[in-house]
C-alpha cells in the first residue's frame, strides 16, 4: 500500500501544481509544469503497475490492498482528465467534454 499512496501523492501534487497555475483551465501555464505532470503522470503509472508485483513478491497481497489500489487509480483517473483539460486549456467547456463523451457512449467512464 505504500507503492500506491506514494504514486498516488507523486500525481495528486503535480495535479495540484496545474490547477494552482490554472484554476479555470483556460490560461497557458509554463512549459516546465508541463514536464512536471508528464514525469509524475510515469512515475504513478510506473508505481501503480509495480505496486501488485511487489505485494505478490512479499506475500502482503490481500483484498483491502487491491480495493485501495483501485480506489486510488479510480480517484487518479477523475483528477488526471482535469490536468488534461488544463493542458488542452479548455476552459469552462471541459464539462461539456465530460457531457459529451457520456451521450456519445451511453456511459459514465
Amino acid at each position: 500500500n505504500l507503492v500506491t499512496m506514494t504514486g498516488t501523492m507523486i500525481a495528486l501534487s503535480s495535479n495540484f501544481m496545474l490547477y494552482i497555475l490554472a484554476p479555470a483551465f483556460d490560461v497557458p501555464v509554463p512549459v516546465w509544469a508541463y514536464v512536471v505532470d508528464a514525469f509524475a503522470s510515469f512515475a504513478y503509472q510506473t508505481l501503480d503497475n509495480l505496486d501488485g508485483k511487489q505485494a505478490r513478491r512479499t506475500g502482503s497481497s490481500s483484498p483491502l490492498g487491491l480495493l485501495f489500489d483501485h480506489g486510488c487509480d479510480a480517484f487518479n483517473s477523475t483528477t488526471g482528465a482535469l490536468s488534461q483539460a488544463v493542458v488542452m486549456q479548455l476552459g469552462p467547456t471541459w464539462q461539456l467534454v465530460a457531457l459529451w463523451q457520456v451521450v456519445c457512449t451511453h456511459r459514465i467512464l
